[in-house]
């Protein structure tokens, strides 16, 4: 899959004074590593990257621009970003970087399609269990998003992970194939439901008013 394109550079040195330097100056510390080597300190440009951040699914990836050898044309992805807690401003970047022959394990985001049976003609409702599935492929297999078409589902069913279409080279963690993503069930189940948690806090709340007019009394 084609990535984004992002510049990177490596930084020389790693200490908080250098790291603080680099925010005030628009940039954002980051990390670039792969399994068994030794991790290469770098930043890219805060602007840069949180435009493409904002557009990005959680698989995409990114493919660096750089002078430095050892990052240009490498393909990464994004595996965790640091943010300050009270302005949500991106503080540092670990990136992990891919190999062509070598399969990863990435999150991919579902994007759930047409009408359901179970919905649309019995009167049930859409429980979704999961917007996201961990799929296993190379890099060039990486779907930006997996599409799951529940149409076919009835009332009280199930879609699970295994009875998905996934694009070949496209795998499922073993052990997770059972695992459901979505069902329909039946409205009144729901309905019992939201009457349940609406109706505790009112009787909460009215116990106090009738406890103080049985005190009157």
């Amino acid at each position: 899959m084609e990535g984004f394109q992002l510049e990177i550079s490596k930084r020389a040195e790693i200490a908080p004074s250098t790291t603080k330097r680099l925010r005030r100056e628009g940039k954002i510390p980051a990390i670039v590593y792969h399994r068994g080597e030794e991790s290469v300190p770098g930043f890219v440009g805060y602007k840069e990257f949180v435009r493409l951040a904002e557009q990005a699914k959680s698989s995409q990836v990114f493919t660096f621009k750089s002078e430095e050898p050892k990052f240009n044309g490498q393909s990464a992805l994004v595996r965790d970003i640091q943010k300050d807690h009270l302005s949500g401003k991106v503080l540092h970047v670990d990136f992990q970087a891919l190999k062509d022959d070598e399969q990863i394990r990435v999150t991919v985001p579902l994007r759930y399609i047409g009408d359901a049976y179970g919905v649309k003609t019995e009167g049930g409702m859409l429980a979704i269990h999961t917007h996201e599935l961990t799929v296993s492929c190379f890099p060039k297999d990486i779907p930006l998003v997996v599409e799951v078409d529940i149409t076919p589902l009835k009332i009280n069913t199930h879609f699970h992970a295994s009875d998905l279409s996934l694009a070949s080279g496209v795998h499922l963690i073993a052990g997770r194939e059972e695992e459901p993503l979505v069902s329909i069930v039946a409205m009144k189940e729901e309905e019992a439901a939201a009457a349940a948690t609406t109706a505790a806090p009112a009787a909460a709340a009215a116990a106090p008013a009738a406890a103080k007019a049985t005190a009157k009394k």
